[in-house]
């Protein structure tokens, strides 16, 4: 009988199927959102599809399934949480799935590789497992940026071990690009994982059925003289008291508590039929997850003979005993139930025809379509007009303020500047007034400046020497920059500017002093102008989620999103000493909106083309704008609209082809229609699922079409 592995981590779920000739067939890993119960149940719904397509098997009812768990389902009672046995009841209720039992995936890896470290990769964390002698010591979840690599786990894997690389370590999950040549690493991918668990569930069972082989032959030979002695103490009660008695099966629990699924090695006891259909081994533990189980009264007996073989040899059953239950007996003419019989199976093909009813599940394929077309947004149209390019869009705008500080990166240069006195000597014979700020050339060409109005007389005459005498007045000058350069020497020659030297000039008789500068931090030009960028795209994006939050009933088209300033200032100005430059912004942030009636009227008249027979399903139609031009309000560029489609299906005529037809020749003809790769077909209830025959009303055929 097939078998079932499915696979169910965190993030993801893989499946695979045991088919009847032991070959494996390994579905597709789909990504699921770790939560969501119905997000689950259609991810694992797809990968049994996939499995069942790779396997070219038709789907068959309740088919046995192991559950290979991540160890953040399992608490550490080593039982399923509740949150995650609820989600599984569901799952397999909805499926159709007989449960086992489940694995626990690292503690799995730890049996087959008892001295390796074993490593799971999910989409943005991996997990450790620390292995000893076969043991999950630890684990370690390490959550990471999408594109970690082998050594960010290689770092983590020496913390998890004392700061040792582990020799061994065995890695599988979403091991995509991050293989490498590294020794101490061994990748599965999916096919070899399960693989290696179809190799440990083997081991197992051929350990089991030697260990039975060996030990059951006496509680077997003494079960057959007790079974014997029972039957004829029964025929006795009968005969003599001319009654009926009634065994039923106990019904399960809908949910017990989790138990071990399996045998130690030195203990086994299976049935022949267990041996057939059912894989036991040392780490499966079973958790009745609220599917009841199906057995025959003669199953019962195997199982009550393999207990009673147990107890001979002392060995570890555990799976709960089924008590018989006697109902009360009653004195019945046996000459009345002939009758009865009868009866109900006249009137059988009647209750068929009137009440039996079909449920045919059609999985069809869709086809995505994507059309681009040059339109106009324009805020002013009325209606929308293809023809000539124009969309009828709707202006929508909020008011958003922010405020945002940086750290200025300009440097200004600063301190104090020299000062002193000079001496104007002037040459010529009339005198001559230099007003404040008359800027003075000194030695390296250093600028210094008049701090006063200076009057300097005109040159004289010496008699006695017979030499003119130079006019001349004492003034205060400063330097036009900071800096120790303009400390300058004494007896330091100036001239003064638009004047010749050889009219006027001038000397200092001490020492300048007092110059010194240092550079600080500044406001720049470039800072107030990053500062505006970055507080505008902030505000943009503030403004874009509230738009977002405020439309209901249309689309935004994202590259007609426009920011208008309202207001903005700055607290330091260019050039000002400054640590930091904050700013304080207030804008209005608009964009076009496509309302939904006339978004759906447009997809629908665009994509409709795209193939004959076809349906648009409007719920998957998306939309997207490139911008060419803002003008006058109105958004010029391409409007691109993308959907799926799948063909058009007319349930009535399926179900009127499907009246009355053998069960072989219906799925012939559901295999048969266009574009559907997988179908399910129920019976219901399930008393006539045993009938070969189709509901023989339309009405009672029920057509359910999904993707």
């Amino acid at each position: 009988m097939a078998q079932w592995l499915i696979l169910i981590e965190e993030q993801e779920v893989v499946a695979a199927l045991i088919d009847e000739n032991g070959e494996l067939n390994v579905g597709k890993a789909r990504d699921w959102g770790g939560k969501d119960k119905d997000d689950l149940l259609a991810v694992m719904d797809a990968c049994l599809g996939d499995c069942l397509s790779l396997s070219g098997k038709e789907e068959e009812e309740k088919l046995p399934a192991i559950f290979i768990l991540s160890p953040y389902w399992v608490g550490e009672d080593g039982k399923i949480l509740e949150t995650r046995k609820q989600i599984l009841k569901e799952v397999c209720s909805n499926l159709r799935l007989t449960p086992l039992g489940f694995l626990v995936d690292d503690e799995a890896l730890a049996t087959l590789y008892p001295d390796d470290f074993s490593v799971y990769l999910g989409e943005n964390y991996f997990r450790i497992g620390a292995v000893t002698a076969g043991k999950v010591e630890k684990r370690a979840k390490i959550e990471k940026e999408l594109d970690f690599g082998v050594d960010d786990i290689e770092e983590d894997l020496k913390k998890t071990n004392e700061e040792k690389m582990p020799e061994k370590v065995v890695i599988f999950g979403k091991v995509g690009d991050r293989k490498d040549e590294r020794k101490e690493f061994k990748y599965l991918n999916w096919e070899d994982f399960f693989e290696e668990l179809v190799k440990l569930v083997s081991e197992k069972k051929e350990g089991m059925e030697g260990a039975e082989g060996r030990e059951s032959e006496e509680g077997e030979e003494k079960e057959k003289q007790k079974g014997t002695e029972e039957k004829e103490r029964e025929e006795e009660e009968i005969k003599e008291d001319e009654e009926i008695t009634v065994e039923e099966m106990p019904e399960r629990k809908a949910f017990t508590e989790s138990q071990d699924f399996g045998f130690s090695k030195e203990d086994a006891a299976l049935s022949e039929e267990g041996k057939e259909e059912t894989v036991f081994v040392d780490d499966i533990k079973q958790e009745e997850i609220g599917v009841e189980p199906e057995e025959s009264k003669e199953a019962l007996a195997e199982e009550e003979k393999e207990e009673t073989i147990e107890q001979k040899k002392h060995f570890k059953f555990l799976l709960p005993k089924i008590p018989k239950i006697h109902l009360p007996r009653f004195r019945v003419k046996k000459i009345i139930i002939m009758p009865v019989v009868l009866i109900f199976t006249a009137l059988l093909p009647f209750i068929f025809w009137f009440f039996s009813k079909a449920e045919v599940s059609l999985f069809l394929t869709p086809e995505e379509v994507t059309s681009e077309i040059s339109v106009k947004l324009d805020p002013k149209a009325k209606i929308s007009d293809l023809a000539k390019g124009i969309v009828a869009g709707e202006k929508v705008e909020v008011t958003v303020d922010g405020q945002k500080t940086v750290a200025t990166t300009g440097e200004k240069l600063t301190g104090e500047k020299a000062k002193g006195e000079i001496t104007i000597f002037n040459r010529t014979a009339n005198g001559q007034t230099f007003k404040e700020g008359t800027i003075l050339t000194g030695p390296g060409s250093l600028w210094f400046v008049l701090e006063a109005d200076v009057k300097v007389a005109s040159k004289t005459a010496d008699l006695v020497s017979g030499v003119d005498r130079w006019g001349e007045t004492v003034a205060s000058i400063s330097a036009q920059n900071f800096g120790a350069e303009y400390n300058l020497a004494a007896e330091s020659v100036f001239t003064l500017e638009k004047f010749s030297k050889n009219d006027f000039l001038a000397k200092n008789q001490k020492a300048f002093s007092g110059g010194i500068s240092r550079q600080v931090q500044a406001v720049s030009e470039k800072d107030r102008v990053n500062l505006l960028k970055s507080l505008s795209d902030e505000i943009t994006e503030e403004g874009k989620k509230k738009l977002f939050a405020i439309v209901s009933n249309g689309k935004i088209m994202t590259e007609s999103i426009k920011l208008e300033l309202v207001s903005s200032e700055f607290d330091g100005k260019v050039g000002e000493e400054k640590d930091e430059l904050t700013l304080e912004l207030s804008a209005k942030v608009s964009a076009l909106k496509l309302p939904e009636e006339e978004f759906l009227r447009i997809a629908t008249e665009v994509l409709k083309g795209k193939g004959e027979g076809l349906v648009l399903d409007l719920t998957t139609v998306t939309t997207d704008f490139k911008l060419k031009e803002f003008k006058d309000g109105a958004a010029a560029g391409t409007l691109i609209l993308k959907g799926k489609v799948r063909q058009a299906v007319d349930s009535k005529r399926i179900a009127e082809s499907l009246v009355k037809k053998k069960r072989a020749a219906a799925t012939e003809i559901v295999k048969n229609l266009p574009r559907v790769y997988r179908y399910r077909i129920r019976i219901l209830p399930g008393i006539f699922d045993f009938l070969p025959y189709m509901p023989a009303q339309v009405g009672n055929i029920k057509i359910v079409i999904s993707e």
